[in-house]
């Protein structure tokens, strides 16, 4: 991990919990640095940051009932016959996206909506 990632992960440690995990991942040729930190409470955040430590976007885990009633009828209805693991706020800049972690058939899916229930990437 590059020194500006882990001096901001460490700074983000400090703030929101006790323990911190971090990974290399590549989207469409860009390398990020996913960092899971779980809190005292046991409520996991992902950050996901840039080489440089600046923050690309983060998540934090939510209740099916906090989140927007269209997002919620979207995540649902993917959900289906399935079980929903849980459910994360994700920011990524100025915007708002709710995803539904689940698992159908015996396989985990994602489902990532924003606040009206359009799927979203």
């Amino acid at each position: 991990m590059p020194a500006p990632v882990r001096t901001a992960a460490a700074k983000e440690k400090a703030k929101w919990g006790t323990e911190a995990s971090c990974e290399k991942i590549t989207d469409n040729g860009a390398v990020f640095y996913e960092v899971k930190i779980t809190a005292e409470s046991g409520k996991m955040r992902e950050i996901v940051f840039r080489p440089d430590g600046q923050v690309a976007e983060f998540e934090e885990e939510s209740q099916l009932a906090g989140i927007p009633s269209a997002a919620r009828a979207a995540i649902e209805k993917a959900v289906a016959s399935g079980e929903l693991l849980k459910v994360d706020v994700i920011h990524r800049g100025r915007a708002l996206l709710y995803e539904g972690e689940y698992r159908q058939a015996g396989t985990k899916k994602k489902v990532i909506v924003d606040g009206a229930g359009n799927l979203s990437k």
